[in-house]
């Protein structure tokens, strides 16, 4: 019989190979780290950047422009529109666009409130109509499982004259009251709130947000001051 040839790792050689898989799985590591640490900074970047949008996103509704233009008939009136899933106004500081002036909506669509902006004078007022087709910029506001949008106000700017009107008498006089739909247009008046209610996922009750809005003077529309 003929003697093998196999030949066994020395120690040295078998230290060497451990130092060098030691170093593999180091640099591993690192770059793993590494990975990381520029994820945890990019979502954390995300998270601040997100939550600066809604901040100024929440500033705008606040802040919604009480814009009178003319509709079809000439007479002048204010513009927002508001329905169960959906509300327009004008905004005087774009978020997401460059117009100086945009028609901002906030919306909801499959388990997401977003928010959106198209340039003023793109479509016109009197037959504005919300599609998110015509969204130039949109963004996340939140995520919901269900969500709906109600108006505070009152039935039309005559309700709201007889309210100050010293010839009502007071166990008579109107008040505002929450409805889903609201045009302005035919008001002739601007909501005194808006109230989005949520509903999340993993809680069992409802939330709600109150936006108060800016008053619109009903000089501002032809009519005598209240």
């Amino acid at each position: 019989m003929s003697n093998s040839n196999v030949k066994g790792f020395t120690l040295v050689e078998v230290l060497i190979a451990m130092t060098i898989f030691s170093m593999v799985i180091a640099l591993a590591v690192m770059s793993y780290r590494f990975s990381l640490q520029q994820l945890t900074k990019e979502q954390a970047s995300h998270n601040v950047d997100q939550l600066s949008k809604v901040k100024l996103i929440n500033r705008a509704i606040r802040e919604a422009t009480p814009f009178g233009y003319h509709n079809e008939l000439r007479e002048r009136v204010p513009f927002f529109i508001g329905t169960s899933t959906s509300f327009s106004f004008i905004n005087r500081s774009p978020i997401l666009i460059s117009s100086p002036v945009s028609i901002s909506t906030l919306y909801l669509t499959d388990q997401e409130i977003r928010y959106c902006e198209t340039p003023f004078g793109s479509i016109a007022l009197e037959r504005y109509r919300f599609n998110s087709d015509n969204c130039e910029q949109g963004v996340t506001f939140m995520t919901v499982k269900k969500a709906n949008f109600e108006y505070y106000a009152w039935k039309d700017w005559l309700e709201l004259s007889n309210y100050y009107s010293p010839y009502m008498n007071v166990a008579v006089k109107p008040k505002p009251r929450w409805s889903v739909d609201f045009d302005a247009s035919q008001r002739r008046i601007m909501p005194l709130y808006v109230r989005l209610t949520i509903s999340q996922e993993n809680e069992e009750h409802e939330s709600q947000l109150l936006y108060k809005l800016m008053r619109v003077p009903p000089s501002l529309f032809g009519a005598d001051s209240v």
